[in-house]
């Protein structure tokens, strides 16, 4: 199923699930599913809330140590605009992985990390 929105508490066409959940409603998501022709809300709550502390902050890994390494990211064929900024950027096709590579120091200036499913060999 994909989803088609996702909203916050309060915005338009939460109001009544608002109402039923109050504090505890985090999101409402709008998914669709193709095959059966549907729509379904889904709703996101807090079921428990306990403290919380942070865990110290990692080393470095070694992309971070080393920027010019490449990484494989996806980019979906109704990207346009992302697959130009990739191309911007210097990324390469790869048809045999079907990913697009970039220096991992560019994968972060685009704000791609999620996208990230293979760490490549160094640039040099």
């Amino acid at each position: 199923m994909d989803v088609i929105k996702k909203m916050k508490p309060g915005e338009p066409g939460t109001k009544r699930l608002v109402a039923k959940y109050g504090d505890q409603l985090i999101c409402v998501r709008y998914r669709g599913d193709g095959t059966q022709k549907r729509r379904i809300t889904t709703v996101e709550l807090v079921v428990d809330e306990g403290f919380y502390v942070p865990l110290k902050q990692s080393a470095p890994t070694s992309l971070q140590q080393n920027p010019n390494r490449n990484v494989f990211i996806r980019v979906d064929y109704q990207e346009a605009g992302l697959r130009q900024k990739v191309k911007l950027a210097d990324g390469q096709w790869v048809p045999e992985k079907k990913r697009w590579k970039i220096r991992y120091r560019d994968a972060v200036k685009l704000g791609v990390l999620n996208r990230v499913e293979e760490i490549g060999d160094v640039e040099i």
